[in-house]
């Protein structure tokens, strides 16, 4: 899944740095089912399209270093993840086009020691911070 998704992210890099935060945030306001859930945009509109107002601050040369840099990054290869023995918590939402669920489980199922929540709703996403503070309090 990673391949399509560099691609974009060297598009974006492209984009940004030749054309700056305004015209990126104009290009991604088109459509924001490119980076967000119809249920999460749905239920949280005005505070993803005010996202859109740090991204229209950006420097060129800063997004496109960003978006580079996201294109580039991957993850190890399954052998190395499952030497990773730290509590890992995953958290994922369903039809996300830049995080696909199915990387979710498989790094659920190759880290030793992991949980995962999906969120499927915005009372799925709206439980994060306590799932978020119930893990840290967990495994300190």
């Amino acid at each position: 899944t990673r391949a399509a998704q560099g691609d974009l992210y060297m598009k974006m890099a492209s984009v940004g740095g030749k054309l700056g935060g305004e015209v990126l945030a104009n290009l991604s306001s088109e459509d924001m089912s490119q980076v967000f859930p119809g249920w999460l945009y749905e239920a949280r509109k005005d505070t993803i399209k005010g996202s859109l107002e740090g991204l229209r601050q950006m420097e060129k040369e800063t997004l496109q270093c960003v978006f580079e840099g996201a294109a580039l990054t991957d993850l190890p290869e399954r052998k190395e993840l499952t030497k990773i023995t730290i509590p890992s918590l995953i958290l994922a939402w369903t039809d996300d086009p830049t995080h696909p669920l199915s990387t979710a489980r498989e790094l659920d199922n190759c880290l030793p020691d992991s949980t995962l929540h999906v969120a499927e709703n915005i009372s799925g996403f709206e439980s994060w911070p306590e799932l978020i503070r119930e893990f840290v309090l967990k495994t300190v």
